[in-house]
């Protein structure tokens, strides 16, 4: 049994000893904290009951007698509440909630870290691609280009002259050759 749950049943133990005291009250005196503690986990040491009345009185939750006497302690109105809403157990299933939290936060966030470094990946090679591209256009003198375009030019003229005369020869011979055919009838 985890301290948790002795804590809560101790305060469940107080909790019925305030009843018991409305109804039998002599025999709500005899109940004491060792006794509570020992009923609930009989090889409890000495050592751990002590531990678990001081949280109890450290949280606020137990209280001594209003009426002087050593024991039976009191509920405080926190402890009321704690006793019946099982504060211990609650706290115990909220931390584990939290811890859980937690752990999903982080696995999340290292999901979009990846996410981050790829899209900044994405962004910044096509950049650098672009740039490199441009300074090696910046660095190609005009001339060269220039150049370049005049050589196309001049390929494009002379085979412009050349299409025209393959063209002139070959129109004159079909047309010498059309005569000579018209000329033998």
């Amino acid at each position: 049994m985890t301290n948790n749950q002795l804590l809560d049943a101790i305060l469940s133990c107080y909790l019925f000893n305030e009843k018991l005291q409305h109804t039998h009250p002599t025999a709500s005196k005899k109940m004491n904290f060792s006794l509570i503690s020992k009923s609930q986990l009989p090889e409890i040491e000495d050592w751990r009951i002590e531990f678990l009345r001081k949280q109890l009185f450290n949280d606020g939750f137990l209280e001594n007698s209003k009426y002087g006497d050593p024991e039976p302690y009191t509920l405080t109105p926190t402890g009321l509440k704690a006793a019946q809403n099982n504060s211990y157990r609650r706290n115990e299933e909220d931390s584990q909630v939290d811890k859980e939290i937690k752990l999903q936060t982080l696995l999340s966030l290292k999901r979009s870290k990846t996410a981050v470094t790829i899209s900044i990946f994405a962004i910044v090679i096509p950049t650098l691609i672009s740039l490199a591209a441009l300074w090696l256009s910046i660095k190609q003198s005009p001339t060269e280009e220039l150049n370049k375009l005049q050589q196309r030019i001049d390929k494009l003229e002379s085979s412009k002259i050349e299409a025209k005369t393959t063209s002139n020869a070959l129109g004159t011979t079909s047309f010498d050759t059309l005569k000579k055919a018209t000329n033998h009838k």
